[in-house]
């Protein structure tokens, strides 16, 4: 609710007419510009901007470049006999107002958000929750009514007014889709898995939709992403989640995933550069493509930069599936011609930053059937990788290869308690090494129906994770020792 310290904390909003805004974005001078290139975006800045501790001030210039120049702040109160008032302010005037964020401190996430969109405008209505300390105990909740705008380049917000959570006015059940679920610490505050996989944050990561990557963490462990189909085999999207202020942010998708099929996400060793699998056109006036190409994004002062296609290694079939080792070495998973199978696992060595050449990893990786999804040590010892399919070598699900003087050894199934029924890929390792992550379409266990359901309960459950559609697991990573020492 963004604060106006009277009795809690306020929202904020602006509202804009529908003149085309120009006058604040010509003179303002700093890198805003990845604030307003989504619905994603502006939110996270709208909370972002009021939030810090004492003694901070406040990015007021950033405040502005949200906000549409004739935006407008209704502020709201509640007293305790439950008269309510309302008043208006410019932007200005609330900034000049909101003294109280900076002398005592002031931090206010989302915990859950409904979307409203017809044409260019649409209205949000954000749940919020806020402390007075970035880990302190809540002060309250409510819900931030927000108007945007889309100009044709980009959003503006064009007015905001917010209720407070009370006794007799609690927030509706759909709105808290987040709410304890995001937690601060490392891994979303996750319980650390032990020798058996476990759910990765049910509810968050883990849902009813189909996850179809790992989730990829940045180095710092702040950072996190992975991607979804929101619908089996529809829209395909690259989602993403930062650590600030100790808290976890509610998903969002990536700035960089558009309305074309973006997927598998890989963040280099030195957090420098993310890779992902897409089927964007290579020119912007081009309609999709039939085939996944593999692209990069590379980090920037104000966040990932423009998408690059990798033009030098992509082919004319699938090329998907990235992992990167310590010296730059890139694997990936394609379909291209003249390799062992219907896909088979390739390396490529960096020369001068480019990868000009590939090479196949071999018979003894590759086979007839797929080899795909690959996860390359850090310093190639082992590879990852998931087998469509029952070989001579290796197991149907995901294995692993050793790197020898003389080439890889024959792939080795992970075990029934990872390659259980179902499809389970997409290996991935978590930057310190301690955990292994994994999609697995196991469907769990569910209690029996024990009264009749209604449709509301049905609907909530087949958006549970479990469903069979793929889920994230991880697991303690210390077994694959077992298979080195094994080997």
């Amino acid at each position: 609710m963004r604060s106006h310290f009277s009795v809690a904390i306020v929202l904020f909003i602006s509202m804009l007419p529908v003149s085309s805004p120009k006058a604040w974005s010509q003179t303002s001078t700093k890198n805003y510009e990845t604030d307003v290139v989504s619905i994603d975006a502006i939110i996270r800045a709208y909370y972002e901007v009021v939030s810090g501790p004492k003694g901070r001030k406040r990015d007021w210039e950033r405040d502005h470049f949200l906000h549409h120049p004739s935006a407008k702040i209704w502020v709201t109160n509640t007293n305790h006999p439950g008269n309510s008032n309302i008043r208006a302010m410019t932007l200005s005037e609330f900034h000049k107002s909101s003294s109280g964020l900076v002398n005592t401190g002031f931090f206010e996430r989302e915990i859950g958000r409904q979307v409203l969109q017809f044409g260019n405008i649409t209205h949000i209505w954000s749940a919020y929750e806020w402390s007075i300390e970035q880990d302190g105990k809540i002060g309250g909740r409510g819900i931030n009514s927000i108007e945007l705008y889309h100009d044709g380049s980009r959003y503006w917000i064009l007015s905001w007014v917010y209720d407070s959570e009370r006794p007799d006015n609690p927030i509706p059940g759909e709105y808290k889709k987040f709410a304890g679920t995001l937690s601060k610490g490392a891994y979303l505050g996750q319980d650390p898995p032990g020798e058996e996989p476990e759910l990765f944050a049910p509810g968050v990561i883990s849902t009813g939709m189909h996850e179809h990557s790992s989730p990829v963490f940045s180095p710092d462990g702040k950072e996190i992403y992975w991607s979804v189909f929101f619908e089996f085999r529809g829209p395909q999207k690259i989602l993403w989640m930062k650590q600030e202020n100790g808290v976890w942010s509610a998903p969002e998708v990536a700035p960089f995933s558009t309305h074309f099929k973006d997927g598998n996400p890989f963040i280099s060793p030195d957090g420098s550069r993310l890779y992902f699998e897409s089927m964007r056109p290579i020119h912007e006036d081009d309609s999709a493509r039939s085939d996944y190409d593999l692209w990069f994004v590379d980090r920037t002062e104000v966040g990932w930069g423009m998408p690059v296609h990798m033009a030098e290694i992509n082919s004319g079939a699938h090329d998907r599936g990235v992992s990167v080792a310590n010296d730059g070495t890139l694997y990936f998973s394609s379909a291209r011609d003249g390799g062992y199978g219907n896909s088979d696992i390739y390396r490529s060595e960096p020369d001068n930053g480019q990868y000009k050449v590939v090479h196949n990893l071999g018979t003894t990786v590759n086979s007839p059937g797929y080899e795909s999804w690959p996860y390359i040590a850090p310093d190639e010892s082992y590879i990852l990788y998931e087998k469509s399919h029952i070989s001579a070598t290796g197991v149907k699900g995901i294995n692993i290869s050793f790197k020898r003087r003389d080439g890889w050894t024959a792939p080795a199934g992970l075990g029934e308690m990872i390659n259980k029924s179902g499809q389970n890929r997409f290996p991935m390792l978590s930057p310190d090494g301690e955990y292994l992550f994994f999609v697995s379409s196991r469907a769990l266990t569910k209690a029996p129906l024990t009264q009749q359901p209604d449709y509301e309960s049905l609907i909530e459950e087949s958006n549970k994770p479990g469903n069979g559609w793929g889920d994230v697991y991880w697991i303690d990573s210390s077994f694959i020792l077992n298979f080195k020492n094994r080997d």
